[in-house]
């Protein structure tokens, strides 16, 4: 449709593209131009439309930031897919619980405050079926619950009330924490599902446990949505 659609990544990125349609001498058609980068025109063209879908990116990524931070600081929810056992309702934009799946969270925290272990929570709901809160398949095959998933479950702050925006920031290509005192920790306008109470019995168990060390208390998690383990 546009030379702007072929992508708005770094200078290098679109020098990539430049030189992948030069050396295979394809041209690129739109409905109002084609373009042959052989030609100077066309060429100094394709500069100046990569030019500016790159300041057009930046301004729509610059206002999808101010947009989730202001939402966040209003205490809805602008992280993506919500945590078990909560989803998304496009229709009031707004968090909710899913009823089939309340009855199971509050059986993960009744169980691990009455003293069952992590493993043995993960196959009960291995056992159960349940669905992990991923439903990744790697191999095409359903995988069960870990210790890893029931242990971020418990020890999740938003279903104490809370919605934390910016934990971590990109510099120079580089994923890094973001001190607490510099994100954005509001109550949420969901419903909450733990107590403070509950919450503090689990976090001082999974501490004694060691399952969790002092900067997991505080719910910083490097690698959240960036990797699974199998």
């Amino acid at each position: 449709m546009d030379i702007d659609r072929l992508g708005r990544g770094e200078n290098k990125d679109w020098a990539l593209i430049k030189d992948t349609f030069l050396n295979s001498e394809t041209v690129i058609i739109t409905p109002n131009k084609i373009y042959d980068l052989e030609i100077d025109n066309d060429d100094v063209s394709f500069d100046f439309m990569s030019i500016f879908a790159r300041i057009e990116y930046k301004t729509i990524k610059r206002r999808m930031k101010q947009g989730k931070e202001a939402g966040a600081k209003k205490g809805m929810w602008t992280n993506g897919k919500p945590p078990f056992p909560y989803y998304y309702d496009k229709n009031t934009r707004s968090v909710l619980v899913d009823e089939t799946k309340r009855p199971i969270y509050r059986a993960i925290v009744e169980k691990y405050l009455n003293g069952t272990n992590l493993g043995h929570i993960a196959i009960w709901l291995t056992d159960n079926k349940i669905p992990t809160p991923y439903n990744i398949k790697p191999d095409g095959k359903k995988k069960g619950w870990s210790n890893i998933t029931v242990q971020r479950l418990l020890a999740s702050e938003i279903h104490l009330g809370y919605i934390t925006y910016g934990k971590t920031r990109s510099k120079r290509g580089q994923v890094e924490l973001v001190p607490e005192e510099e994100r954005i920790k509001v109550m949420g306008t969901h419903e909450k599902l733990k107590t403070p109470e509950e919450h503090e019995v689990i976090m001082e168990r999974l501490l004694k446990n060691r399952m969790l060390n002092p900067s997991s208390r505080r719910n910083i998690f490097p690698l959240s949505g960036l990797l699974y383990c199998e």
